[in-house]
């Protein structure tokens, strides 16, 4: 027996081991299984961006050298004088038209030559020469794969849709004399808008896109496409697939990207997906330029199996290394249990009793009254960890309400660590509730407080909370339904515990809104609402909808927007105060309700903050749902309203102030405009050539500097010194116009109207009186 009972303890020992080892082992599979999948992710991830990297580099510089021909095309525009002719009655402006063009082709990386045409003639221009149209399709530019009829078609048509015709091989003249290095060529024929009477042609070389795209030797291994209009415009492939397999496949992934954008209302994003194409599996990204071109970067998935084969070797080490300390643990683990068995098997022997289940009750009743200790010690932290919950609700809510948030993620990741559900499908509203408790005490209030929002938890499809307005004894719940059924019997039953409760109990509800950023809105109507409780029935909960009207809310002009973001951007206080003053004349003759003048005062606000929040200006006591609540009338309006403006345009010149010793082109270019404006021959190819750059790109580095073109920024300044004319003079307008640049008044009267929103003698006539 005695044997039979040592054997037995020593295969219990044995199997406990094997059992310990098992799970042992199966941790490390686990692990390594996680390894695996997290390698994997990882790897693809790293793939994926990989990609979208190498094709949103393709996209950048293509789109940017796609605005520059658009550029090209505007300037063209702007000197109507010197392109809209007839060689044969104008022969020497044709000289001025070469130059012109000559400029735009010495500077390019992008064209190898521009050539213009102008529909009211037969003749065809580039830097150098002129040629007839028929000349041209027949023998100056002969095209693989299009015909001289339709590419005549194409460069007499008077639509504003970019053609492409895609890369293929090219002949004739033209080419050989001014491209002789390339054998193909990518056409990009843009109309000169908005008359549409001329077209501009770029031909843009081979191995432009041999060095965007990457010859097909590269060793990159992917393949890059251009696509437009269900074309095919340039590839370079790695590895050779069919075009037609190719174009039905990028076709589908374009569909998807489309939808994407229109769900997402994201603009420029790109789609990456796994494809088989032609038989081989490739990782395709796609991405859509702003001028409608397509952007795709293959890259066989094998490079992504290679990766992966790699870095298996690197697991399976990492696995070895954790094996082997385990091996050894387990060994130590069997020696130290077989010393205590062996223990055990000393002291069963003196009194010949197998087990001593006396001692290994003790223990278990002692590992109770621990466990015992342990959970009330956790019951303890967690109701510490409540008392804090209500905090954290109340700090939400206030945010919330007070627009603080920046979009919908951030207003669900507060929601969730303060315990508030917010369904996925929500209808959100504000409840206003006052006088609670009147002459029956505080603790009535605390206790219709407590059972309001225990109602709104014993609905499963409502959630939220509530804060107190002390200035104004006053509550407000801001609750979140996903079943609007739900959420009207929870009104009723909200209601009831006011009147059970209270002695004058209000409330009021403002609209389902189902935006989470409208939450100040649905705060303003609720607001709205109870203010009304003295001349409407308050008896009953009292609805926005029903306690004010529908009513039609008249969007201020542009024009006073544009010309207060003027005064704002030319640090002019004087001209700021003034359309602030015309701003708050015309609210007074409107006669705008109290909800709508609101509106336009939180739209107004919300329109300035938001183009110069890099101001660095605090707008967090200007700009809030309480203050705007508690503003009754147009002169508190037009307080804060300057104090925004004034504001900014003091942060806008102390920014100037730190750049103005930084001695850049836009500087010069500004000093240049503001002296010579009176001149009108002070025209944009003037300035690019006394700057001694090209226009383009002066046009493109004046904008990133200064945010407008400088053509705009030179209106900007003739109109605001015809505005001081028109005040200061009793000149004529036709003498203003002179003195401002402008030769041709009319063209003056009707840029002037454009900027002011007034002719200038209604202008005079205004100020005249108010003098």
């Amino acid at each position: 027996m005695k044997l039979e009972r040592g054997k037995l303890r020593r295969q219990g020992v044995l199997l406990y081991l094997a059992a310990f080892s098992m799970i042992v082992v199966l941790i490390i599979a686990i692990m390594g299984g996680y390894l695996y999948r997290f390698y994997h992710r990882t790897i693809y991830e790293n793939f994926v961006e990989s990609n979208e990297t190498d094709l949103g580099a393709i996209e950048s510089r293509h789109e940017n050298d796609m605005e520059i021909i658009s550029n090209v095309v505007s300037q063209i525009n702007l000197s109507a004088d010197c392109t809209e002719f007839m060689l044969d009655k104008q022969p020497l402006k044709s000289t001025k038209l070469e130059e012109q063009l000559y400029q735009y082709t010495s500077v390019s990386q992008f064209f190898g030559q521009v050539l213009y045409f102008y529909h009211g003639d037969k003749y065809l221009y580039n830097s150098k020469t002129s040629i007839t149209l028929d000349n041209f399709v027949q023998m100056g530019l002969v095209l693989e794969e299009i015909s001289e009829q339709a590419f005549h078609d194409l460069l007499c048509a008077e639509d504003y849709k970019l053609k492409v015709l895609p890369e293929q091989k090219a002949s004739g003249y033209v080419k050989v004399r001014y491209m002789n290095d390339t054998d193909k060529l990518t056409v990009y024929l843009k109309t000169v808008m908005p008359k549409k009477n001329a077209v501009m042609v770029f031909l843009v070389p081979e191995k432009y896109y041999d060095e965007l795209l990457g010859s097909d030797e590269s060793e990159d291994g992917r393949n890059h496409y251009i696509l437009y209009d269900g074309q095919i415009v340039s590839k370079r492939e790695k590895a050779a697939l069919e075009s037609d397999s190719v174009l039905t496949e990028l076709t589908n992934l374009y569909a998807k990207q489309t939808e994407k954008l229109n769900d997402g209302n994201q603009k420029e994003m790109a789609i990456s997906e796994s494809m088989t194409i032609d038989g081989v599996s490739m990782l395709v990204s796609m991405k859509t330029g702003v001028s409608g071109l397509v952007y795709v970067s293959m890259q066989p998935m094998s490079v992504f199996a290679g990766q992966i084969r790699s870095g298996m070797w690197g697991i399976v080490f990492l696995l070895l290394l954790c094996s082997i300390p385990a091996a050894f643990g387990i060994l130590l683990l069997y020696r130290k249990i077989a010393g205590r068995i062996r223990r055990i098997n000393i002291m069963l022997k003196k009194d010949d009793r197998p087990y001593d289940l006396e001692n290994i009750e003790t223990g278990i009743e002692s590992l109770v009254k621990n466990n015992e200790t342990l959970a009330k010690s956790n019951e303890t932290l967690a109701r510490t960890n409540e008392t804090h919950i209500p905090l954290k609700k109340n700090r939400f809510i206030g945010n919330l309400v007070r627009g603080v948030y920046r979009n919908e993620d951030e207003i669900r990741m507060d929601a969730a660590e303060a315990q508030i559900q917010i369904p996925e499908s929500v209808s959100v509203f504000v409840i206003m509730v006052g006088d609670l408790g009147g002459d029956r005490g505080q603790s009535n209030e605390e206790k219709a407080e407590k059972e309001m929002l225990e109602l709104i938890r014993q609905y499963s499809k409502i959630d939220g909370y509530r804060i107190k307005l002390i200035s104004k004894t006053r509550n407000v719940f801001v609750i979140f339904a996903s079943d609007r059924d739900q959420a009207e019997k929870m009104l009723v039953n909200f209601f009831k515990i006011g009147q059970v409760s209270c002695e004058e109990f209000v409330m009021a509800v403002s609209d389902y809104h189902e935006d989470l950023m409208e939450v100040p809105q649905a705060y303003l109507e609720a607001d709205t609402a109870f203010d009304t409780r003295f001349i409407v029935d308050n008896s009953n909960m009292i609805r926005y909808q029903q306690a004010s009207k529908v009513e039609h809310i008249e969007i201020l002009p542009e024009s006073f927007l544009r010309r207060l973001k003027n005064a704002i951007r030319a640090c002019n206080c004087d001209e700021a105060d003034e359309v602030i003053d015309e701003i708050c004349s015309k609210l007074k003759s409107s006669n705008h309700s109290l909800l709508s003048f609101r509106v336009l005062y939180n739209d107004i606000l919300h329109i300035l903050i938001t183009e110069w929040n890099d101001t660095h200006v605090d707008f967090s006591n200007i700009y809030n749902v309480f203050l705007l609540s508690q503003c009754l009338t147009v002169q508190q309006f037009s307080d804060i309203l300057h104090e925004v403006c004034h504001s900014l345009i003091e942060a806008r010149q102390t920014s100037n102030d730190d750049k103005s010793d930084e001695p850049d082109m836009a500087s010069k270019a500004v000093a240049y405009m503001k002296e010579n404006y009176s001149s009108p021959d002070l025209t944009m190819a003037a300035l690019a050539e006394m700057l001694s750059i090209s226009p383009v790109t002066m046009s493109v580095e004046f904008k990133n500097r200064m945010g407008v073109n400088p053509s705009d920024y030179l209106g900007i300044i003739r109109m605001e010194k015809a505005k001081e004319l028109l005040k200061t003079t009793s000149l004529k307008v036709k003498d203003v116009s002179a003195a401002v640049g402008y030769e041709d008044e009319h063209v003056f009267m009707r840029r002037f109207k454009k900027y002011v929103g007034k002719t200038p003698g209604q202008y005079r006539d205004e100020h005249t009186k108010q003098n």
